[in-house]
């Protein structure tokens, strides 16, 4: 009895060796067999999304080969007028070659006729301005040939003059002889006055009327006198008196006194305008020096504001463009959580279905066992 107590009952080992498992065990037999599942089994709703896609992506895949047979009509069109487009350029570089080659033909003819027309020109050029010089060369040496006639012609008719008047030259000795042996004078004075009167008469028939004016003008100026100290009185008698000399000296010192003070005055008169003249000038040259530096400091300032205003402008877009980055960076989040929640109802929807996949495949299997 007491080894029948001792003995431990026939299924004791087999009740030892089926223990309940522990929750973590049947959690990861149960999240492996969902793997397995999801892996190995297939993704109802997947399948139906594939279904309804399918007629999609066929569809699509018709358009792509029309697209690619469209395709290949644009690039042949495309080919056929670019060969088109070459073969009319090659053309118009063709008709351009043969106009360009004409246009210099025409241009070197009339070029060369420029040229002929040119050497022409100044073959007239340099015959003109020849004939001008030598026009100029006959004119000058007619004045001189005029003004060597008018000299001549001008001394022989003073020559002719003085002879008229009886300046024939120094006398000679035989002359005077003849004269002291008229005795008396008497005799002789009428032999010389009618010899002289010969004398007047031949050169009268001589000369012209205009040497005769001048001869008497000439003897109208001159001092009649009949000896040296009748002369002198009247020279004398012409000259002004001392208190005569002296009124003029005093009005001639008065007037150069008047002339300097005149010229003191106008010479102050034209250094005080002169000085007017530089006074408005520098004003002037003030003016005209403010208004550039006003000038320059007004297009300083609109410089800075423009500047400024880039400046500005570039800060506001930059503000704008981190808005709107920040903007779109909180829409991506959002997009990213509301993804992650959609992505985590998907996965529980798609759990539940495999769930209850897996429940009906076992209410199957044991139905059939």
């Amino acid at each position: 009895g007491a080894a029948a107590q001792g003995q431990a009952p026939p299924g004791a080992g087999v009740a030892r060796g089926i223990r309940v498992p522990r929750e973590e065990f049947d959690g990861l037999e149960r999240r492996f067999f969902e793997h397995r599942l999801r892996a190995t089994c297939a993704n109802v709703k997947q399948a139906r999304a594939d279904k309804v896609a399918r007629r999609f992506d066929r569809e699509g895949r018709k358009q792509e080969i029309v697209a690619f047979e469209l395709d290949s009509l644009e690039q042949a069109r495309i080919a056929e007028q670019r060969e088109i487009h070459r073969f009319g350029m090659r053309e118009r570089l063709r008709q351009n070659r043969g106009a360009k080659d004409e246009w210099n033909a025409m241009s070197v003819e009339m070029w060369k006729q420029n040229m002929q027309t040119k050497a022409l020109r100044e073959g007239q050029d340099i015959s003109f301005e020849s004939s001008v010089a030598r026009r100029q060369q006959e004119r000058v040496e007619r004045k001189q040939a005029a003004a060597t006639a008018e000299v001549r012609e001008g001394v022989e008719a003073f020559e002719r003059s003085l002879a008229g008047l009886g300046f024939r030259g120094r006398p000679t000795p035989g002359d005077e002889g003849g004269g002291g042996a008229g005795g008396g004078g008497g005799a002789g004075a009428p032999g010389a006055t009618s010899g002289a009167g010969g004398d007047l008469s031949d050169s009268n028939g001589s000369e012209s009327d205009r040497s005769d004016l001048r001869g008497e003008r000439l003897v109208a100026m001159t001092t009649q006198a009949a000896s040296a100290r009748e002369l002198v009185e009247a020279l004398q008698a012409r000259m002004p008196h001392a208190q005569e000399l002296e009124q003029e000296a005093g009005l001639f010192l008065r007037k150069i006194k008047e002339s300097k003070t005149a010229g003191s005055i106008a010479r102050k008169e034209r250094e005080r305008r002169r000085r007017r003249v530089l006074v408005e000038q520098q004003q002037e040259q003030e003016l005209l020096e403010e208004g550039r530096l006003e000038e320059a400091l007004l297009e300083k300032l609109g410089r800075e504001a423009v500047e400024e205003r880039a400046i500005s402008y570039n800060v506001w877009r930059t503000q704008r463009y981190e808005e709107v980055i920040a903007r779109n960076r909180q829409l991506r989040q959002r997009g990213y959580a509301t993804r992650r929640k959609e992505d985590q109802r998907e996965a529980v929807l798609r759990d539940q279905d495999l769930l209850e996949e897996a429940l009906e495949a076992g209410g199957e299997r044991r139905a059939r066992e």
